[in-house]
């Protein structure tokens, strides 16, 4: 039986952590690592819509490219969006992971992807990347961080 955390650490290997920027919010934001996966919702990004959604279908787990919260709450209360957003998705037993910039910069991430099906050439970082286990193999990142792509 797959877990939250089976699929933290599937993520993870394929859209290394150590790739986000440091003001992003990536990983597993919201759940169980031990919660059993039945069924799993993917989307841009989290909005009143897919969380009904998500409810809706009982998913398990959400994977959201943009993260929710995006900046650290001190309180989760239904009074803000994202507070509303996160009750819900918590009291349905919901758990939520954000590959975000990680997979942006990703080996075979979005910004990867995107060069190949375009078929861009000589697509190189524009900044050179500063984590020393992936120096080399960076696809890029969208954003101002320290691995962006351009092409040349």
């Amino acid at each position: 039986m797959t877990t939250v955390g089976d699929i933290s650490r599937w993520m993870n290997n394929i859209a290394p952590l150590a790739l986000s920027e440091s003001w992003d919010n990536t990983g597993l934001l919201l759940g169980d690592p031990a919660q059993v996966v039945t069924k799993l919702m993917t989307c841009l990004t989290l909005t009143p819509e897919s969380v009904s959604e998500a409810v809706a279908e009982q998913a398990s787990l959400v994977i959201a490219h943009h993260p929710l919260p995006f900046k650290p709450l001190s309180r989760i209360t239904t009074d803000s969006l994202a507070g509303k957003l996160l009750w819900k998705l918590a009291s349905a037993g919901i758990a939520v992971y954000s590959p975000h910039t990680a997979w942006d910069s990703a080996d075979e991430g979005i910004n990867a992807l995107l060069a190949n099906y375009l078929q861009l050439q000589n697509v190189q970082p524009l900044v050179p990347c500063e984590v020393p286990e992936f120096i080399g193999k960076i696809s890029g990142r969208d954003g101002s961080g320290t691995c962006q792509n351009h092409v040349r």
